[in-house]
């Protein structure tokens, strides 16, 4: 129904990477990138993001020779309430472990019929306006967290600016979230809204493609 045009850019993006590095750095462009997804809920933001997932896979195949089969995992999810926990001090530790477990995994090196290729990795950060509200005095908790994001968020763009890695986080409220870690997460903020009439049509057609005609509706066509 009208795929957002961010998929494609990160899929050409991502192929660029791997077969002709040198491009982007002519242009001072990194490898690393972020997007921040928002929009209500049921507007097309998870399913962008595994479009581009099966994407990403498609030209990991078609440029290492790989079967899809035998690639390594390359998607990390991060869900908030596997982060969030009552005891003090854990919730730090683990979204450092999350940042930590994507950076090794994109310095992982792959090897396929004798060729060493540094694959892409995909971090889904869903709902992260639960772990990036707006700083205030009261919440020593959630400060932390944010504080936590905000320097991961800075020491990845130094450590990890060079790897390719795509951070993809998404909200539903962004207004909830701290302007801070927008400026830091969103190296582009996609917007997604309801579906207008072309994208209805699309999703439509696809939905009852090949199922069969009511009688009555194949006698008025044939008449």
């Amino acid at each position: 129904g009208g795929p957002h045009p961010f998929i494609e850019e990160l899929t050409e993006n991502i192929r660029d990477e791997m077969t002709d590095p040198a491009l982007g750095r002519k242009y001072g462009i990194r490898p690393m990138q972020t997007r921040l997804l928002r929009g209500p809920t049921g507007t097309g933001k998870t399913y962008s993001i595994l479009g581009l997932i099966h994407n990403v896979y498609q030209v990991m195949s078609e440029v290492t020779g790989a079967p899809i089969d035998a690639l390594r995992y390359r998607v990390l999810r991060m869900r908030t309430p596997n982060v969030l926990n009552k005891i003090i001090g854990e919730s730090d530790k683990r979204l450092d472990r999350f940042y930590d477990e994507v950076r090794d995994l994109a310095k992982e090196r792959f090897v396929w019929n004798g060729q060493e290729w540094s694959l892409p990795v995909i971090a889904r950060c869903e709902e992260i306006d639960a772990l990036a509200r707006a700083r205030n005095n009261t919440d020593d908790v959630m400060g932390r967290i944010q504080t936590t994001s905000l320097e991961r968020l800075d020491h990845l763009s130094g450590e990890m600016g060079d790897t390719l890695c795509v951070f993809l986080f998404t909200t539903n409220v962004s207004e909830l979230c701290d302007q801070a870690f927008i400026r830091r997460a969103g190296g582009e903020v996609i917007d997604f809204g309801r579906i207008g009439r072309g994208q209805f049509q699309a999703i439509l057609a696809k939905k009852i493609r090949g199922l069969p005609i009511h009688p009555a509706m194949a006698a008025e066509q044939a008449a």
